[in-house]
């Protein structure tokens, strides 16, 4: 297509910003003032999902409500554009390739977008990259009534290689620095590690890691495969107030019969930090499976045996008799099948208890 000097200087402007980092949150930041100059839009959104999953992407640059696409995987099966251009890869296509004006007024996405604040009456997207385990996709909206036209739509392909190779740059730069990251800890498999860079973004983690993100964290706390904001919220603290002597901050997450501790490493030679997470008590998946076995109180009773208190303790700091902490620790033991103390300690450990602790 014919383009005239200053859309030739800028389209050149935009190649130049998507290679100007391997960050692609950074050439993003270069790139897309220079794009909102060629294509008027409202909102700018690429996506790249996450290894492993279908409809968990990471979305960047979004200026969209955090409403509409924090949910997106609620409604990702019934995403029109998603299925378009999924469909036809590489190809920019225009809202009115997707769906009719009477079937976009009437369609979920479109009441979802309109129930989180956010207006889309046009939309212009492209299928950047669809591989076999991940994908990514550019999306351009526009709340006004008027839409995208055929110049605008050629503008955008002309852009659409420089974007597809910036996403596959940053995507292999990202692989090679996990690998790296990952390769001192490879002989240690059990080692929880989740790795942080300079703005809190997550770099990569450890099978481990993910395991127990899922065990201590509710599913609203990890939302579309996130990093729990407890997680993050000692180090924002930290990052406020660095005093020169301040301590490296740590944090806990506290289960009846277990603990899930947390210590944040620095790695200055890398600019990045390490969350190393451990367990104290008893393994979180067992403690559930004691839940359904043990009422409140009586998780609780075996919660203090386990950490090795007396039942005089136990009485003193529940303000409970003595005599009615024996029953207690007698109905535990009866619930679980167990003998006595040492058999509890084994259950919890994720040991067999041996067989004269274990009632017949």
């Amino acid at each position: 297509m014919d383009l005239s000097s200053s859309e030739y200087r800028l389209v050149m402007a935009v190649s130049e910003a998507l290679h100007s980092s391997l960050d692609l949150r950074v050439a993003l930041d270069h790139a897309v003032p220079l794009l909102r100059e060629l294509v008027s839009v409202d909102h700018i959104a690429l996506a790249v999902s996450r290894p492993g999953t279908l409809y968990d992407y990471e979305w960047l640059n979004n200026t969209l409500p955090e409403k509409f696409l924090g949910n997106y995987a609620q409604f990702a099966e019934h995403d029109f554009v998603r299925a378009a251009v999924a469909s036809r890869p590489n190809e920019v296509l225009r809202d009115h390739q997707m769906i009719t004006r009477q079937k976009l007024h009437r369609h979920v996405v479109y009441s979802h977008a309109r129930d989180a604040g956010a207006k889309l009456e046009h939309v212009m997207a492209v299928m950047l990259l669809h591989e076999r385990e991940w994908s990514s996709g550019l999306s351009l909206y526009r709340s006004s009534p008027m839409p995208f036209s055929d110049r605008e739509a050629e503008i955008l392909k002309l852009i659409v290689p420089q974007l597809a190779n910036a996403v596959r740059n940053s995507r292999e730069h990202s692989e090679r620095q996990r690998e790296a990251l990952l390769e001192p800890v490879v002989e240690h498999a059990g080692l929880a590690v989740l790795w942080l860079d300079a703005s809190l973004r997550e770099v990569t983690r450890t099978p481990a890691a993910s395991r127990l993100i899922e065990r201590y964290f509710e599913v609203n706390e990890r939302r579309q495969g996130s990093v729990p904001e407890a997680i993050l919220a000692p180090l924002r603290e930290y990052f406020v107030d660095v005093a020169p002597a301040k301590a490296l901050p740590e944090a806990c997450r506290e289960q009846p019969l277990s603990n899930l501790r947390l210590r944040y490493l620095p790695l200055p030679d890398r600019g990045i930090w390490a969350v190393v997470m451990s367990t104290t008590g008893i393994d979180r998946e067992l403690e559930q499976a004691l839940e359904q076995r043990l009422p409140p109180r009586l998780l609780e009773i075996a919660a203090s045996l386990v950490r090795g208190m007396s039942n005089e303790q136990i009485a003193q700091q529940g303000c409970t008799k003595l005599s009615t902490v024996k029953q207690q620790v007698s109905e535990v033991y009866r619930r679980l099948g167990v003998r006595g103390r040492k058999g509890l300690i084994q259950l919890a450990s994720g040991l067999a208890p041996d067989e004269h602790d274990v009632e017949a």
